[in-house]
């Protein structure tokens, strides 16, 4: 005699079936996909704000180097920020044909704003700086 049960297919809508897990392969790479994205975005993350914080650094400091300058106070007057220019830098940069290394920094003051163009020596030091406002240039005393 014959079992029921194996006289008819398994009942799909019967809650005892077992069902189908899903690939756990899958899961594990998505998983690994999603930490190697997230590590990366952290990554560039930290060397963007690392950049950020040392323009904002190096602008501070030209500031305090800089403030009671003769020519800084007639005029830019007080200064009110100082940053870093790459894309002046760089260009600067490709004009010099000495190789000199200068960097650009633009300056703004309640008088007025410009370029402060200062020649890079050794240790990063900045040094010999000049202002270019209007189409003129003005040396500084440091």
């Amino acid at each position: 005699m014959s079992s029921y049960s194996q006289d008819f297919p398994p009942n799909p809508n019967d809650p005892q079936q077992p069902t189908r897990q899903s690939s756990s392969g899958m899961k594990w790479i998505i998983i690994i996909v999603a930490t190697v994205f997230l590590l990366g975005l952290l990554c560039c993350g930290g060397f963007g704000l690392l950049g950020y914080v040392g323009l904002k650094m190096a602008g501070s400091q030209i500031q305090e180097q800089i403030k009671n300058d003769p020519v800084i106070v007639e005029e830019i007057g007080e200064i009110r920020s100082v940053s870093m220019s790459l894309n002046k830098t760089t260009q600067r940069a490709n004009e010099q044909p000495d190789g000199e290394q200068v960097v650009v920094f633009d300056i703004e003051g309640d008088r007025g704003s410009g370029g402060l163009v200062g020649e890079q020596g050794a240790g990063g030091q900045f040094s010999r700086f000049r202002l270019e406002k209007d189409g003129q240039v003005f040396e500084l005393s440091q």
